[in-house]
C-alpha cells in the first residue's frame, strides 16, 4: 500500500503514513477533506506536474545560492552561516504571532529566524533513511540532509543550514504570493500564486493580460501592513493524538532530536479577509520553531494560504479545536 499524499510504501495495516504523518484509511481521509478549508482556487499546489517540479528544483537551487551569496557577501571576515541563530518560543501561539508580526512589518529576515534551521540541519540522516528507505540529492539540498552524525562530518552543517534557510525562503514566497496575488483580477497572477508558469511581458498588452507592471504593483509589500494573526487551530486532534500517529511522531522526534511535533492551522486576516494557512512545529529545549509552512495532516500545500469566510473559520474551530 502507498501513501496517498507522499507516495511512499507503507504497511497495509498502518493508520498513518510513517513518513509524512497523513491519515491512510479512507474514512479519515474523507473526514479530513470534509473539514479542511475549501480550496476555491482550482488545482492548488497539491497537483504534481512536470512544470511545478522543475520550478521547485530551480527555486531550490536559486534559493540555496542566493542566500549563500547574500550571507557570504555581508562580511568576508565573519562566518555568518555558522553564527546564525534561530529563535524558539514558549508557546505555539507566541511563535505564530511573532511570525505574523514579522511578515506584517516586512522583516522577512527576522521571520526566517523563527524556522527550525540550526537543529534541523543536524538531524539524524541514518534514521531518515531507515524510515523511508530512500535518499537523493533533493534530500541533501532542499531539506538540508547531509549526514552530520560523526564529528568529522560536521563541516556539512553550514550547507545543511543554507538548505534549511532556502526551504524557509521558498515557503515564505509561496505564502506571500498567495496573500498578494491569489485573488488577483489577472489570471496570470493567479497562476503564478498557484505555482504555475505564466507568460509575462514588460510592455502594455492589448489583450488585457498581466504585464510586469501589474506584477510589480501586486507584490507591493506595503499591502502586508494590515496582516493580523487571529488563531491557531490544532489539526484534527483525534487523528493527531492517535496512538499510531504518536508512534510516528516519536520516530520523527528521534530523527530531528526534538521532544514534540505538532500540526496547526493558522488563521490570519488581511484587509478584513480571512486566510487559512498551516504550520508544522518542532519543540526543542529552547522552545517551538517552524519546521514547515505546511502541516502534514492539514492536506494543505507548502506555504499555502487560502481565503476563507468567517463562517468557514468558525467551522474549522468547531471541528478541529481541542476542548480546553
Amino acid at each position: 500500500m502507498f501513501c496517498w499524499k507522499c507516495g511512499k510504501e507503507v504497511s497495509p495495516d498502518s493508520k498513518f503514513c510513517e513518513y509524512c504523518g497523513s491519515a491512510l484509511d479512507q474514512g479519515q481521509r474523507d473526514h479530513s477533506t470534509a473539514t479542511q478549508p475549501k480550496k476555491e482556487r482550482h488545482h492548488k499546489k497539491g497537483i504534481a506536474c512536470v512544470i511545478v517540479a522543475l520550478l521547485v528544483i530551480a527555486i531550490g537551487v536559486g534559493g540555496f545560492w542566493g542566500i549563500k551569496n547574500l550571507l557570504d557577501n555581508q562580511n568576508q571576515d565573519v562566518n555568518v552561516i555558522s553564527s546564525f541563530q534561530d529563535i524558539g518560543f514558549d508557546t505555539p501561539e507566541e511563535l505564530a504571532a511573532a511570525f505574523t508580526s514579522a511578515i506584517q512589518t516586512q522583516d522577512f529576515e527576522k521571520a526566517l529566524t523563527y524556522f527550525d534551521i540550526v537543529n534541523a540541519s543536524q538531524s539524524n540522516v541514518a534514521i531518515a533513511i531507515e524510515r523511508s528507505g530512500i535518499y537523493s540529492v533533493i534530500d541533501a539540498s532542499n531539506w538540508g540532509r547531509l549526514p552530520t552524525e560523526h564529528e568529522s562530518y560536521e563541516s556539512y552543517i553550514p550547507l545543511n543550514m543554507v538548505g534549511r534557510l532556502a526551504c524557509g525562503q521558498r515557503e515564505m514566497i509561496s505564502f506571500l504570493f498567495d496573500l498578494l496575488m491569489g485573488d488577483s483580477n489577472f489570471a496570470e497572477l493567479r497562476d503564478i500564486a498557484d505555482s504555475k508558469m505564466a507568460a509575462m511581458s514588460t510592455s502594455d498588452n492589448p489583450s488585457g493580460a498581466a504585464t510586469y507592471a501589474d506584477l510589480f504593483t501586486a507584490l507591493d509589500p506595503s499591502q502586508l501592513s494590515t496582516l493580523n494573526f487571529v488563531e491557531l487551530i490544532y489539526v484534527n486532534p483525534e487523528a493527531q493524538d492517535d496512538e499510531s500517529n504518536r508512534q510516528n511522531i516519536a520516530k520523527l522526534c528521534e530523527q530531528y532530536m526534538c521532544d514534540d511535533i505538532a500540526d496547526y492551522y493558522i488563521i490570519y486576516t488581511l484587509n478584513d479577509q480571512y486566510y487559512c494557512g498551516s504550520m508544522r512545529l518542532h519543540h526543542y529545549e529552547d522552545g517551538w520553531k517552524i519546521f514547515s509552512l505546511s502541516a502534514a495532516l492539514s492536506g494543505m500545500g507548502s506555504g499555502e494560504a487560502i481565503p476563507i469566510s468567517r463562517q468557514e473559520y468558525l467551522d474549522l474551530v468547531q471541528t478541529h479545536k481541542l476542548e480546553q
